[in-house]
């Protein structure tokens, strides 16, 4: 996907950047159903996003397909180190989850690792 806006340095508006971190996870094993939607539903998420907020000023967009926890937490590590206090980061997800009904909690499943 083009990455569309204006970098820091570029950035008149007082707004910190976008990044956009999409986690697509299909390939589920048992006892968890392979899915066939999460890829081309965060490429759709992602399109929109950034169509449609284009004046948002998109610094970087990513796509990962297939992680487990460590990778999920790798990758969020990552962009951390990249941010500055006005920046936001657009966390999409598309996979299995969980809900705790006991302690009102949901959790996203990533791959087993």
């Amino acid at each position: 996907m083009p990455e569309k806006g204006i970098n820091e340095e570029t950035n008149t508006t007082g707004f910190g950047v976008n990044h956009i971190l999409a986690i697509a996870i299909e390939g589920y094993s048992y006892p968890l159903k392979p899915l066939d939607t999460p890829l081309a539903d965060c490429k759709e998420i992602m399109k929109v996003l950034v169509e449609r907020y284009e004046s948002f000023s998109w610094e970087e967009t990513t796509l990962q397909q297939a992680l487990g926890r460590k990778d999920i937490l790798d990758s969020l590590s990552q962009f951390e180190k990249k941010f500055s206090p006005k920046d936001t980061l657009w966390i999409i997800f598309s996979g299995h989850g969980t809900h705790d009904a006991a302690k009102g909690e949901g959790y996203l499943l990533p791959i087993a690792s």
